[in-house]
């Protein structure tokens, strides 16, 4: 253990102890002495939640396996209630059974007439089996006879965490198409959502290693944002693919009637104002990853360099930076203020 530990840690011990004498530190280290310190006082008055998070990452130029198969990834109970529309069902041998169809049976299976010595009489096996197909043996008619003295029959819990899950999928592929921010924080969100959503009365909260085996089973891994985009854009996004690839021939085709030396393309370079997270939850091996924020260049640039560069491949020897607060010009940068977007001509003629 390094010597800037060792005092890091004696400077968190004299510190909770009141103690006067402090180790002395750099400004960095009693930085992180002072946060792990508030960490500790927030742990103490319980104001502080733990999360354990595994991110399965993937490279943009990973090749899928084409002879993958989703259902081998898929635990065996969830692959048994896979395609239920509703969590009310429980198991018999092999066949999945609606609550509400197991009662008929329990209702059914009785018959009206007492036996002599006073107990209840019920119907012959045979003829259960003839009515209700999901009942085979002396073992199911044994349960049907628990679920009337217990006046409930609880959904099987196999059943539950198959429909939590198959929602749960439904619900992510949702938000990625919508373009929203997703960790491991916001499954457990929606789990409890479709819990209190279909009224599911089950203990079943997602651990972190269901969680983890879920999102392999799925291919769901965690992706580097690739940039920000507004609503409308990503909405509209093949109609933008499209206008651009026209601007792109057009702009070719007008440079051809130009010397090289008067084409410059200029390129912006924003640089990021405001802090937020770099990865997101998505479907394995996307290329792009793209999120919707309500205003693209309030979260992603405090400010905006616009670079000059010839079609001789020679850099102009003034560069533009455009800023949202009063700035003073330098020597070979011209400095305008202005919004980012909507005043770049206006910004390029106060510079020339």
């Amino acid at each position: 253990m390094s010597t800037s530990t060792l005092l890091i840690i004696a400077y968190i011990t004299s510190v909770i102890k009141d103690d006067p004498k402090k180790p002395k530190l750099d400004r960095s280290d009693q930085k992180l002495g002072d946060r792990i310190v508030s960490l500790l006082r927030q742990n103490e008055e319980g104001f502080l939640e733990m999360s354990e998070e595994t991110s399965l990452t993937t490279n943009a130029g990973e090749v899928l396996d084409e002879n993958w198969d989703p259902q081998a990834d898929l635990e065996k109970d969830e692959l048994d209630f896979k395609g239920i529309a509703s969590p009310q069902y429980v198991l018999f041998g092999k066949t999945l059974v609606a609550i509400e169809k197991v009662w008929e049976a329990v209702r059914w299976y009785p018959l009206q007439k007492r036996a002599r010595n006073g107990g209840q009489r019920r119907r012959e096996p045979s003829c259960m089996y003839n009515r209700f197909k999901f009942l085979r043996s002396e073992d199911d008619l044994k349960r049907l006879v628990a679920y009337e003295k217990a006046g409930e029959i609880k959904p099987d819990f196999r059943a539950v965490i198959a429909f939590i899950s198959e929602r749960l999928y439904e619900m992510v592929i949702k938000s990625i198409n919508e373009g929203h921010i997703l960790h491991d924080s916001t499954l457990y969100t929606m789990i409890a959502e479709i819990k209190d959503e279909f009224k599911i009365e089950t203990s079943f909260v997602g651990s972190h290693h269901w969680l983890n085996n879920w999102k392999r089973a799925h291919r769901i891994s965690s992706r580097k944002i690739t940039r920000f985009v507004s609503k409308k854009k990503f909405m509209e996004k093949e109609a933008v693919q499209e206008e651009m690839d026209q601007f792109v021939k057009l702009a070719r085709k007008t440079f051809e009637g130009y010397d090289p030396l008067r084409v410059y393309n200029l390129d912006q370079s924003g640089f990021q104002k405001e802090l937020y997270t770099k990865r997101t939850l998505t479907e394995t091996c996307s290329q792009d990853v793209e999120i919707i924020t309500s205003s693209a260049s309030g979260v992603t640039h405090s400010y905006t360099v616009l670079p000059m560069l010839r079609l001789d491949g020679v850099l102009h020897p003034n560069l533009l930076d455009t800023l949202l607060s009063n700035v003073s010009r330098m020597e070979s940068l011209r400095v305008v203020c202005g919004w980012i977007y909507g005043s770049t001509t206006t910004s390029v003629r106060q510079a020339d």
